[in-house]
């Protein structure tokens, strides 16, 4: 029998989260497939998730047999969600950050800017002045822009935070180089905190909304969030 994943909620960081699942079906000698029912906000989170990984075999009719049917609860509740749907899926865990198996082109012209973005549909509230005094505190002199997407990928976008101008973004998959080029990326709590994180983009920080920062104040970590970036709150 395949493999066959579905899920239902169309997000970047809804798709990144099974990402290590298809390697390890590979190593076991199962073929991965997606299903062609599985949702997309954007049909450039296919290609840049699916697409490039290397251990999917391709799009599937058949039903779907893994994925969102398999879990419904935190079955290890100081662990994430990478950690945890591999324990799900029947796997000894051995992965608690999502796979991207697209290399990222380095723009070099982005090396010395700071770039924002806190658009997104998870974790878009009002980002707090302080964040903005904190993001200029800590990157005196440099210059702070924000994406501008040719094709939309959300339709919530948060203009709160001050920036020097924009860049302009032709795709997801150029979103991601500009992600890795830049000095660093700052974002709200969505699916490009999942991204920059998949990118081993370790110079990111990221805000989380109050109601969201039980894992700072507790120990628990929200099953969003990775080791490799930083997280703040106010």
């Amino acid at each position: 029998m395949n493999k066959i994943l579905f899920q239902p909620w169309g997000g970047l960081g809804d798709n990144l989260q099974y990402s290590t699942l298809p390697e390890l079906y590979a190593d076991r000698g199962w073929d991965f497939y997606v299903s062609e029912a599985n949702a997309y906000r954007s049909p450039e989170i296919h290609d840049l998730v699916w697409g490039t990984n290397p251990f999917v075999k391709g799009i599937s009719k058949e039903p779907h047999n893994i994925g969102s049917c398999m879990y419904d609860k935190r079955l290890v509740p100081h662990k994430n969600i990478v950690f945890n749907q591999e324990i799900a899926h029947g796997f000894a865990p051995k992965n608690d950050l999502c796979k991207l198996y697209y290399k990222p082109n380095f723009i070099d012209e982005l090396k010395d800017i700071i770039v924002i973005d806190i658009s997104g549909v998870s974790g878009s509230k009002s980002i707090p002045l302080r964040f903005n005094e904190m993001i200029r505190e800590q990157f005196p002199g440099k210059l702070v822009v924000s994406p501008v997407f040719k094709r939309k990928v959300t339709t919530v976008v948060n203009n709160e935070f001050s920036v020097n101008g924009h860049v302009d973004v032709d795709s997801l998959m150029h979103y991601a180089d500009v992600i890795h080029s830049c000095h660093h990326f700052v974002c709200s709590f969505s699916g490009q905190a999942v991204l920059a994180s998949a990118l081993g983009k370790a110079d990111t920080t990221c805000y989380i909304p109050d109601g969201w920062q039980g894992h700072l104040t507790s120990g628990q970590r929200h099953q969003f969030c990775f080791s490799n970036i930083k997280y703040v709150t106010f």
